[in-house]
């Protein structure tokens, strides 16, 4: 009996990182309540942003033409019906799930990257100011992350171990991520390309059962079926996906992946980095896999970014990796018992202090460029009848009830919209963002320059730089000499 309950134990594979940390629960459950007051803090205290307007009308009214996945919108139409509708009722989930993502990391990873590397992964992202933001944002990004890095270290463990029944967890979180945008779909392609990659490497085909295979694509057959089945619901929105117009945001490859870098910032991806490499002594499978995901998607991304509308935020998905890799090697160092304690733990806390003023200035930021504060400005001076005019500065009709008209970019509208504001005889209204490099048109500001008056500028403003400005212009016909004339 006790032979072979001593063989049973001597088979269950050890970690990558063999540290186990004393008191690991009361530390988890110290990180996690750090990552809470840094998502909560001032959570409902500024106004909606960006395409969190959106939210707004879905979960407000009926989910309709949306291209993203309904998930957020359907568990945060209870939320808003037991809270009353507000910018911390429809942050709520958000900020919910990245917090869990910092235990939830922990318990799937720890079989795999031991106790103390998770610990350290959960301190990376509770600090991280691109997941605080997102954390803080009426979007689907956080949940995206959660569960697609859920099905990332359920992989890496299915791999580890060998057991089917981890990888159809990984299949479920992947669909479960989907339900809430698409990009969740990223772990789901790599690991395709993985086991394609199997067929030509004999070191990851020997470290691929084939019940982690089933186990992992069971559950997708399983939603493609039901699908397909749907197929009334479902072809719609494929059809509205295929016959929209590709456009782009503007956003070259060194954009995407200098944005990218921002949001991970820099001793994430270089610790992130000389895990990969370590990584690749321990587990040679895991560590193509792990390759695979760091690097792929953001390469596909940037170099497509230059005609189609994405940025990089659509590779959320895929980020948890570097956060894990970033966290082993922090492990690594923290429990080397060559280097003296001291030295080892003030690198650890240097890497951890860099964080703090982007943290830091993420809420400055907030506090500071609040859009309502904007939105109120121009509700008092402006009338009913009045034009209003917005370069994405989404939210004014929501707070201010008075109807606005997000303007095109380009010179052709430009011409046509100012022979039309003039001929009207209405006072007309420039709400602008605006950041250091202006308005985003040159022929915009040259007009603004010549015919309005800048009424209004609030700035919004971070430790190390400036976010961006809403500059409010007022056009009043007859009192200032016609540009366009001159075009």
């Amino acid at each position: 009996m006790n032979s072979k309950l001593k063989l049973q134990v001597c088979a269950e594979p050890q970690p990558l990182y063999e540290f186990h940390c004393r008191h690991s629960l009361a530390i988890l459950l110290a990180i996690t309540f750090l990552g809470a007051v840094i998502r909560f803090l001032n959570l409902g205290n500024f106004g909606f942003e960006g395409d969190e307007v959106f939210t707004l009308q879905k979960v407000v009214g009926p989910i309709t033409n949306e291209r993203n996945w309904p998930l957020l919108f359907l568990l945060s139409k209870p939320i808003v019906w037991l809270l009353g509708v507000s910018e911390f009722s429809l942050r709520l989930l958000p900020a919910m799930l990245g917090v869990l993502s910092i235990p939830a990391f922990f318990y799937a990873g720890r079989k795999v990257y031991g106790e103390l590397p998770m610990l350290l992964t959960g301190l990376f992202i509770a600090l991280n100011h691109w997941h605080v933001y997102h954390s803080q944002t009426a979007r689907f990004y956080s949940a995206v992350f959660l569960f697609s890095g859920l099905a990332i270290l359920l992989l890496h463990t299915s791999l580890y171990t060998a057991k089917g029944w981890t990888s159809f967890l990984a299949g479920l979180c992947i669909i479960i991520g989907v339900g809430f945008h698409p990009t969740a779909i990223w772990p789901a392609i790599i690991f395709s390309i993985y086991c394609l990659t199997s067929i030509v490497v004999p070191s990851i085909r020997n470290s691929l059962p084939i019940r982690v295979i089933v186990g992992f694509y069971l559950p997708l057959i399983i939603v493609g079926i039901i699908a397909i089945g749907m197929a009334g619901d479902v072809l719609p929105t494929i059809r509205r996906f295929s016959e929209a117009k590709v456009s782009s945001w503007g956003y070259s490859g060194s954009h995407v992946i200098l944005g990218w870098m921002r949001g991970l910032e820099i001793p994430v991806l270089i610790l992130g980095a000389c895990g990969l490499f370590s990584m690749y002594f321990k587990h040679r499978a895991i560590a193509y896999l792990t390759l695979l995901y760091a690097l792929i998607p953001i390469g596909m991304l940037a170099a497509i970014s230059g005609f189609m509308a994405l940025r990089q935020d659509y590779v959320f998905s895929v980020t948890p990796v570097w956060f894990i890799l970033a966290g082993s090697v922090a492990g690594t160092v923290l429990s080397s018992t060559s280097t003296p304690a001291l030295a080892r733990y003030g690198v650890i806390l240097a890497i951890y202090l860099s964080f703090l003023p982007s943290t830091i200035s993420h809420h400055t930021a907030k506090s500071t460029g609040d859009n309502r504060l904007a939105f109120m400005y121009l509700k008092q001076i402006a009338n009913s009848h009045d034009t209003i005019l917005h370069n994405f500065v989404t939210g004014i009709d929501y707070y201010t009830g008075l109807q606005s008209e997000h303007i095109k970019m380009n010179k052709e509208y430009f011409l046509k919209k100012f022979k039309d504001i003039e001929s009207s005889g209405k006072t007309t209204w420039f709400v602008l963002i605006s950041s250091r490099y202006g308005v985003g048109n040159e022929f915009l500001e040259n007009w603004l320059a010549h015919n309005a008056f800048l009424e209004k500028r609030f700035d919004a403003k971070r430790f190390d730089y400036e976010v961006k400005s809403i500059l409010i212009y007022k056009f009043v016909p007859n009192a200032t000499k016609m540009f366009y004339s001159n075009q």
